[in-house]
């Protein structure tokens, strides 16, 4: 790895936040024309520039975004505006471990663009779907929700969001340990953002190619794409990609057994993605930064970290997360603490069995989506939801509803 890169001091680090400062200032004052304008339809246009970074820089204005579009909205009965509120409120909950709550607002939200045939919303919210499923472990449900989200972004009019699922799309083939179906994914979903100069989105492309090359020990490979992550993440001011960037590395730097340098990173990651606030990735940042803790024999450090993680993941019943911390302490008063096994064990089996429960609702949940989604592909492939079909069908009812009264009008002269 280039040692001009990534160094370890302070004000290397504090430079990169003062850089984003800047631009955040710009958005600060989209933001005050966003709330200045009384025109709900430019609030919208407004709505669609900032979304971008703030799901990746800032969820907490994310979501004030999402409430001061509904405020507005409902006082004027405005549809279209509150039904993308709804989508900007799906995709908030979903990044801080709302997902039921998510997924609910992303169904209102697909009803009314369904019926609007906005293809390009109906690719994001499906998008969105599958990321509520993955982030829960559904590996194989998140697939068929991307597939889903490809297919109706073959019928959209946005090149950027038309294939927004395919990177998403390859994690999700990764996780299942499908790692050929997950790289021609990633690979396709690079060449595409690199095409339309999306820094973001390129980000994202080289850091799930890491993952994948990571998965299979090809080390240097992995460490080339988490550099090209971290490069992309810098020049697009992307927080989040930041995050997963020194994360990523650390772990390279671990296996490279350069302890110290992987402890600094981990520090970082956990400093970026606490002001990001998404809250998986802050308590996988305290897992792994308990965990190489750990490795160092700070023990008291390291149950620190395990504990705070733990804490947040409870608060948001990320349960996922618990499990994972809870065996990582587990792990810890095996070496260090032996007398709290027996509640740790508790608490494993407690989360567990909560883990069940919550599998069996959200597996309904989902069945309820994909039937819905099935009598929607045949409306559409019987033509019932195009705007000719539904007045057409309107005007037969009528001349049909006419037609009967007349009858009924003659039947009774004749007594």
């Amino acid at each position: 790895m280039s040692r001009t890169l990534f160094l370890k001091s302070k004000s290397i680090f504090y430079a990169i936040l003062t850089a984003c400062f800047v631009v955040n200032f710009s958005f600060s004052q989209t933001f005050q024309q966003f709330l200045n304008t009384s025109n709900l339809e430019k609030k919208c246009k407004i709505a669609d520039e900032l979304i971008v970074d703030y799901e990746y820089n800032d969820l907490d204005s994310l979501k004030l975004l999402g409430t001061e579009l509904l405020a507005n909205s409902e006082k004027t009965y405005n549809k279209h505006c509150q039904n993308y509120a709804f989508f900007i409120l799906g995709k908030y909950l979903i990044k801080t471990a709302k997902e039921k709550e998510g997924i609910e607002y992303l169904n209102k939200a697909k009803n009314y663009f369904l019926s609007k045939e906005d293809f390009n919303k109906l690719t994001e919210i499906y998008n969105e779907i599958g990321n509520a499923n993955q982030v829960l472990g559904r590996y194989n449900e998140a697939c068929k929700w991307y597939e889903y989200s490809l297919n109706y972004g073959e019928k959209s009019t946005d090149d950027y969001v038309d294939q927004i699922a395919r990177v998403n799309l390859a994690q999700a083939h990764n996780k299942l340990g499908e790692y050929e179906k997950a790289k021609e994914q990633a690979e396709l979903y690079k060449d595409w953002v690199l095409k339309l100069g999306k820094f973001k989105s390129i980000t994202n492309s080289f850091s799930v190619l890491g993952v994948i090359e990571l998965e299979n020990e090809n080390y240097k490979q992995a460490e080339y794409y988490f550099e090209q992550s971290y490069k992309f993440s810098v020049r697009s001011d992307n927080y989040a990609g930041m995050g997963d960037a020194y994360t990523n590395l650390a772990i390279i730097k671990y296996y490279q057994e350069d302890i110290e340098t992987s402890k600094e990173y981990f520090r970082i990651a956990l400093e970026l993605r606490s002001k990001v606030k998404n809250i998986t990735k802050i308590c996988d940042s305290y897992l792994n930064y308990g965990g190489i803790l750990f490795e160092m024999s700070e023990f008291e450090k390291a149950e620190e970290n395990y504990l705070m993680g733990l804490n947040i993941a409870k608060e948001n019943k990320k349960i996922l997360n618990e499990i994972e911390l809870l065996q990582a302490l587990k792990e810890l008063y095996t070496e260090y603490d032996i007398e709290k096994l027996e509640s740790i064990n508790k608490q494993i089996d407690q989360t567990n069995k909560r883990s069940k429960q919550e599998d069996i609702e959200f597996a309904k949940l989902n069945n309820k989506l994909l039937k819905d989604l099935y009598l929607n592909d045949r409306m559409m492939q019987n033509g019932y939801l195009s705007k000719n079909s539904r007045w057409s069908f309107y005007f037969g009812s009528i001349l049909l509803f006419l037609l009967s009264l007349y009858l009924i009008i003659r039947k009774k002269d004749r007594f």
